[in-house]
């Protein structure tokens, strides 16, 4: 699946040479042989460089090279950032070996609005997992998250990045790397809590630059939340505690009522037959 061009040989004595034959094997084969007449110390090493031209873009280059090979997987480097909050057995994002996301819409996953229902007065922990879902190592990571609309900006955003232990911790928000291709980290922060009636959405993003192809890569991800507004307190109109008593019970107010609706209705019906 690939075409490959000539390429140099980088040595110091500039006694090797790996010419490129495009008709030899199934795709080309390039040999790395030695000038005539030329020596080449033991133990010295020699890098060979060379170039390939996609032809299909679905599947992996594989480069036999005496009893090894080496793989160059289509694409360049990638990055993906998840926001999300626990929400019981199940909730968060899964990934598969090469740490693309698998799961996307996952419990926890509140990238529309109104999103999560948050409890008025209560901070609220927010999660974030990024992961190097592309085939190259990466250098160089920021992560970052800013308020898009409504209150309460993130707090306390620290990652914990691969290699960390108790006893030499790397967290922060800045990492130099390298972020290899598959492994993935965890961040957390909080959001203050909010009064009833109060919208929050933002959006946090990372990014990071490939360490081989110097591209830089970056991806973003929007989480939402709301605090219902509070309820007026309920006042029932039939309650006969707001009924005017004189002398006598509730109840007798409500016969009292009553008899005088009769004595209306028949007022009325009287006065209708004189018609």
């Amino acid at each position: 699946g690939a075409n490959a061009g000539h390429g140099p040989v980088d040595t110091d004595e500039g006694n090797l040479v790996a010419p490129f034959a495009p008709n030899a094997g199934p795709n080309g084969t390039i040999n790395l042989t030695q000038r005539a007449n030329t020596t080449f110390p033991d133990g010295d090493t020699a890098n060979v460089y060379f170039a390939a031209r996609l032809t299909d873009e679905t599947r992996a280059v594989v480069n036999d090279f005496g009893n090894s090979e080496a793989v160059i997987v289509p694409g360049g480097p990638s990055i993906d950032i998840e926001k999300w909050t626990e929400e019981g057995n199940g909730s968060g994002p899964s990934y598969d070996r090469d740490g693309a996301l698998t799961n996307d819409g996952y419990t926890g996953d509140f990238d529309r609005a109104p999103g999560k229902s948050l409890t008025a007065g209560t901070p609220q922990k927010i999660r974030f997992t990024v992961s190097n879902d592309g085939p190259e190592a990466l250098r160089d990571i920021t992560v970052s998250d800013e308020l898009d609309s409504g209150s309460g900006r993130i707090a306390d955003l620290v990652c914990t990045f691969p290699g960390s232990t108790p006893a030499a911790p790397v967290t922060g928000t800045q990492w130099a790397g390298p972020f290899q291709p598959g492994d993935r980290f965890e961040c957390t922060g909080t959001l203050p809590a909010l009064k009833p009636g109060q919208t929050h959405a933002d959006t946090a993003s990372v990014t990071g630059t490939g360490v081989l192809s110097g591209r830089q890569v970056d991806d973003s991800d929007s989480w939402n939340g709301h605090v219902k507004t509070a309820s007026a307190p309920r006042t029932d109109p039939d309650d006969g505690d707001d009924l005017p008593v004189t002398g006598s019970p509730a109840i007798g107010g409500w016969v009292a009522f009553a008899a005088l609706a009769v004595a209306g209705g028949g007022l009325l019906l009287l006065r209708r037959r004189r018609v």
